[in-house]
């Protein structure tokens, strides 16, 4: 591989700036180690040169957004989402009765 002399600005050969390029030289070393490591074992390490030239179309982008609209009126106001409450009473249960401390707790 040769050295990159300039990092920013696109590649006036292949229209690419450097953050394609580097991506590009990235899946061209990626797909070289999966062929060599496919094919070493079977032919030998001296046995075996692969090189890889990737043609990767940049031309394609992809985005996702994701928009929360909860009421859409004139006078919508902020909406809850989820609500959840919950409440507990134990009725039949006695409610303790005297004095607390340890007098109280000495048997008569």
């Amino acid at each position: 591989t040769g050295t990159l002399l300039s990092q920013t600005g696109a590649d006036s050969a292949t229209g690419l700036d450097s953050q394609q390029l580097q991506y590009k030289h990235q899946v061209e070393a990626s797909y070289n180690k999966r062929i060599l490591d496919l094919l070493e074992p079977g032919v030998g390490h001296d046995n075996l040169r692969a090189t890889v030239t990737a043609d990767v179309d940049f031309s394609q982008t992809e985005a996702t957004a994701e928009e929360y609209r909860p009421n859409q009126g004139p006078n919508a106001q902020a909406s809850v989402r989820s609500s959840q409450s919950s409440e507990q009473t134990n009725a039949s249960a006695a409610q303790p009765t005297g004095v607390p401390g340890a007098a109280s707790n000495q048997p008569p």
